[in-house]
């Protein structure tokens, strides 16, 4: 069917009317100003003047037009982009009516399709704070955060050492893959008792389709996350998300049945069984933990501990081997202050974290270079509140502008230079932590394994250093992508080749 123009401009002007009255009706009833804001369309608001290949470059660039706090609208949801340190801190840390959850779309990010939504990190309100809560307790009894840790971590990279030694002078384009195996065992031994094989096909299989489904999203990041009617137009992006998804959904499933089908009361064997526990003796209702909503509610936290250990982790090593090959002057720093506080006659451990501050400083500049979550994981408020004179209507979205607060030049003084030194004391002997380093969020919502992250990365940076080179390959003149990352709303570096030299040998 074939509509004529002025047919479509009656459509137009009657949703263009129809918007105002919404929006109007809509206003808050609340005291406080709205922020201003770049004007959006009917029904899609902003959408379609974001860069759809790198949209948090649209809040950093509105940022710089609109001042520290903006309106905008994704779809037909409000958000206010957030680009002042000290507010984002204040709001995130002091405010409970900003501790909800923004989930783009029908939830779309969630395991399942039923409006309600599953885990710790899409979670609000009690359902948040009870999962939370149980889930960081239950982890530490069984070793998370204790000498136990640093054991499982150096286990895993005791396997990732041994596969760059068996790969050394040979061209290495899967660094990512390789790690996000390793990371996530680390982890997965707590949670449910097992751990992969690190080349296990189907775990592999798994981490490489969740690379190739974001690379697809990034295609359409901005438009598919909020409008996904967009599938039914030939976006093809979410449905390989929720293939992704289902997928995920599968194999926790499973292990979360072996454990059912073996548990015994009392004596869990580790997260899972406790978590069934719990279950099996809550009788409130209202509680995440109540027979069929806690059964998803278990497969929803699973996926989230997963993710950590398997994506953000290992993307963050993934960019720390291409900063070490981009910058060889610093890479050699970093093995200078190895071998002279820890030589080569043993492994790096935590307990030599403070007398290594130059590769404590690095590890914290990859993570401000990289800023892997440019937005974090945006919050939405619970209630309506007003604060600092703007108006807060409840379920207004929230994003923290991260990127924009880790490569502010009022804050960095030159942000776009790699420099690690940033983050030493003047006579370069002490690592000195940074406030406006946010990268695992700030405040109440704050990323609960940043401590196990860090740790991570600290181990893995040390004892790769000690043992290894790392440098492009010289006969590939594409090794060498640069530092731009690759589209979408999660950075990560484009496919670089690398070589690996045994120092020590």
């Amino acid at each position: 069917m074939v509509l004529s123009l002025p047919l479509v401009g009656g459509l137009v002007v009657v949703a263009a009317i129809f918007y105002y009255i919404t929006r109007k009706e809509n206003k808050p009833k609340l005291e406080g100003k709205i922020p201003p804001g770049p004007w959006g369309l009917p029904f899609i608001g902003n959408i379609l003047q974001m860069d759809w290949k790198f949209p948090f470059m649209s809040f950093v660039k509105w940022a710089e037009e609109y001042g520290d706090i903006y309106s905008a609208r994704m779809g037909s949801q409000t958000v206010y982009v957030i680009s002042d340190l000290k507010m984002v801190k204040e709001m995130f840390s002091q405010e409970p009516a900003f501790a909800g959850r923004l989930n783009p779309a029908e939830g779309v990010n969630d395991l399942y399709t039923n409006g309600q939504m599953h885990g710790v990190i899409n979670t609000e309100g009690r359902h948040w704070e009870d999962l939370r809560r149980f889930t960081l307790r239950q982890l530490r009894d069984f070793g998370f955060g204790k000498s136990t840790m640093e054991g499982l971590i150096m286990d895993e990279l005791g396997e990732i050492l041994d596969w760059m030694k068996s790969k050394e002078g040979l061209p290495v384009r899967d660094v990512k893959q390789r790690m996000a195996v390793a990371v996530v065992n680390s982890v997965w031994t707590l949670v449910t008792g097992k751990r992969y094989k690190q080349e296990d096909p189907a775990i592999l299989k798994l981490t490489k389709d969740f690379t190739e489904t974001m690379d697809e999203l990034s295609k359409g990041a901005g438009p598919g996350i909020m409008l996904p009617l967009l599938r039914y137009v030939g976006f093809k992006g979410l449905t390989l998300w929720r293939n992704h998804l289902e997928n995920l959904k599968a194999l926790f499933s499973s292990i979360v049945q072996e454990h059912k089908e073996t548990y015994t009361e009392g004596s869990p064997r580790d997260f899972v069984d406790s978590f069934l526990g719990e279950i099996n003796s809550c009788k409130d209702e209202e509680s995440p933990f109540y027979k069929d909503v806690g059964n998803r509610q278990l497969i929803g936290v699973i996926k989230d501990l997963f993710e950590a250990g398997s994506e953000s982790s290992s993307t963050t090593l993934s960019w720390i081997f291409l900063y070490l090959s981009t910058f060889p002057e610093v890479q050699k720093k970093l093995q200078e202050e190895i071998d002279t506080v820890v030589g080569n006659s043993r492994h790096c451990s935590l307990t030599d974290r403070p007398n290594l501050p130059y590769t404590e400083s690095f590890i914290s500049e990859a993570l401000r270079y990289s800023s892997g979550a440019p937005v974090g994981a945006p919050h939405r408020t619970l209630t309506d509140v007003t604060y600092k004179g703007y108006a807060f209507p409840k379920h207004t979205g929230i994003m923290a502008n991260q990127y924009g607060i880790h490569f502010s030049p009022k804050i960095w003084g030159d942000p776009k230079n790699f420099r690690p030194e940033r983050f030493l004391s003047p006579d370069g002997k002490t690592f000195k932590k940074h406030e406006a380093l946010i990268p695992f969020s700030t405040g109440r919502r704050q990323c609960a394994g940043e401590t196990m992250a860090r740790d991570t990365l600290f181990l893995y940076t040390a004892n790769i250093c000690q043992k290894f080179e790392i440098k492009f390959d010289p006969n590939d003149p594409k090794a060498n992508p640069g530092l731009k990352s690759k589209p979408g709303f999660i950075l990560s570096p484009q496919q670089y080749t690398v070589i690996f030299k045994d120092r020590l040998n």
